[in-house]
């Protein structure tokens, strides 16, 4: 069953011992916590598989999962499923099916009451914001979405990011979407608005979607056809990549809270295989704001001078998770 699988998880990864007398349910959701307030980070790792209900229409994959040749399509019947249930018969719109179950919503809801962190890393494996219907995410599931925004917007967090994997390409995205205009409103380095919640996207590190022979003909077409939730245009990277988090601490305290950094960034950035950057953005360590619908002056009063849109940009940071 599903305990005795995440029993062996948790054994692989080293965080439960052969022997250990743990007692009660075993859960893969967890926190993990660098430093203490005022400069604190909290890492929030969700679950998004364990209790995940089935999707409007049942995933095919498992279907032809170990059967020859056919086997090897299951992940492109799957896509095919989802773009159905999508854009073809609208059934996902009206779908009310949930992802991380109560107990798990309950966990999430208390790590974040009145959490001390200056930043908060929300990670979720599978895209939270995407707009994209062929991929697994949070999209096919667009009740448990809303709760989730609505959870994060309640609590309001300091510093609060989304980063998640699962798509082999690397991307930022933003909830509310940005309105894509010329020039863009946001770039690469930019300083994401207080009122945004930004999701950054890395994987893979051996093998990309433009790299797999089964999907390096449609993967460049999905991404140009699907691209309205991304932070800026040009905010999507094919090929391999990992991502990293640095957060400069800065140098000044809050004038009326003397316990908190002033002026304290992360940065989020998608790196190439040669460590070059090619996608970021940066997040201060502010309360998140009830989202509304973004502004052009907004997005400029927040985007430091010298931040222009630029490919490949990096500031330095201290401080690498």
């Amino acid at each position: 069953g599903i305990q005795a699988r995440m029993r062996l998880f948790l054994q692989f990864l080293g965080r439960l011992p052969g022997s250990s007398p743990h007692q009660g349910p075993l859960h893969l959701y967890h926190t993990i916590t660098f430093g203490r307030p005022p400069t604190q980070v909290k890492v929030i790792v969700l679950d998004t598989r364990s209790y995940r209900d089935k999707h409007a229409i049942p995933s095919v994959g498992a279907w032809f999962r170990g059967v020859p040749i056919l086997g090897k399509l299951t992940p492109l019947a799957a896509a095919a499923s989802r773009y159905l249930a999508t854009d073809i018969l609208g059934w996902t719109q009206s779908h009310q099916g949930d992802i991380l179950g109560e107990e798990q919503w309950a966990w999430l809801d208390k790590e974040l009451e009145s959490s001390p962190a200056a930043f908060h890393i929300v990670v979720s494996s599978i895209q939270v914001f995407t707009s994209t219907p062929f991929l697994e995410s949070w999209g096919h599931f667009p009740a448990a979405r809303d709760r989730l925004v609505s959870v994060l917007e309640r609590h309001a967090p300091r510093g609060l990011l989304l980063v998640s994997g699962d798509v082999h390409f690397g991307e930022v995205a933003s909830h509310p979407a940005p309105p894509h205009c010329e020039p863009p409103l946001m770039g690469n380095g930019s300083l994401v608005p207080v009122s945004w919640i930004p999701e950054v996207t890395s994987s893979g590190m051996t093998h990309s979607c433009t790299t797999s022979a089964n999907t390096r003909l449609w993967c460049p077409i999905m991404l140009d056809a699907y691209e309205s939730h991304r932070l800026y245009p040009a905010g999507v990277y094919s090929d391999r990549n990992f991502g990293t988090l640095r957060v400069d601490w800065g140098d000044s305290l809050d004038e009326e809270d003397p316990s908190i950094p002033n002026d304290a960034v992360i940065t989020a950035a998608v790196h190439d295989a040669t460590g070059r950057v090619v996608l970021s953005f940066r997040r201060a360590s502010t309360s998140l704001e009830r989202s509304n619908e973004p502004h052009r002056e907004e997005g400029k009063e927040r985007t430091k001078e010298g931040d222009t849109p630029q490919h490949g940009v990096h500031h330095e940071d201290q401080g690498e998770l």
